[in-house]
């Protein structure tokens, strides 16, 4: 009677314990799809910032170049007194629409990668300083800011390539 038991008591531990194998198998699956999909996300999230803070250092220059010719023909600065001149509004509206576009992406960076905080706030930062002096017709150089926007690209994107 013994005899009879311990086959069928051996053909249980085994099909638990492939049971168990296919368990975790499947678990180790899936967390790899999710970290693949968090990557895939990360990537596009980065990407998307990039080009957004590509666009806005676009229209940054165009803006210098509208705040230059509006003071050339008015003899006014762009802005004057607290007040950003009509011609110029228009330009200002889609620096800021693109600016709220690479917020967006960057708080999905940060969501999905908090480790990167910091080159994306610097990167943000160096595109927001860059605008400051194209309103206000400061004769700065900005391939100084763009020089250092791009070099903060790099580091971001630097960052981004150590997290694999």
């Amino acid at each position: 009677m013994l005899s009879d038991w311990i086959p069928l008591m051996s053909s249980v531990v085994v099909a638990a314990a492939a049971f168990g194998g296919v368990v975790l198998t499947n678990r180790r699956a899936d967390e790899r799809e999710r970290e693949k999909h968090r990557r895939d996300q990360l990537a596009t999230a980065v990407g998307e910032l990039l080009a957004g803070v590509e666009e806005a250092s676009r229209q940054v220059i165009s803006m210098q170049k509208a705040a230059a010719q509006y003071q050339r023909e008015t003899g006014q600065p762009a802005l004057h007194l607290g007040k950003l001149a009509a011609e110029l509004t228009p330009a200002s509206e889609v620096f800021d629409a693109l600016m709220t576009q690479v917020q967006v992406a960057r708080y999905r960076v940060e969501l999905l990668e908090p480790r990167l905080e910091v080159p994306v706030l610097q990167l943000i930062s160096w595109c927001l300083l860059q605008a400051r002096p194209a309103i206000l017709d400061q004769k700065v150089e900005l391939s100084t800011f763009q020089k250092a926007q791009h070099a903060e690209m790099q580091a971001l994107i630097e960052a981004y390539r150590t997290l694999r």
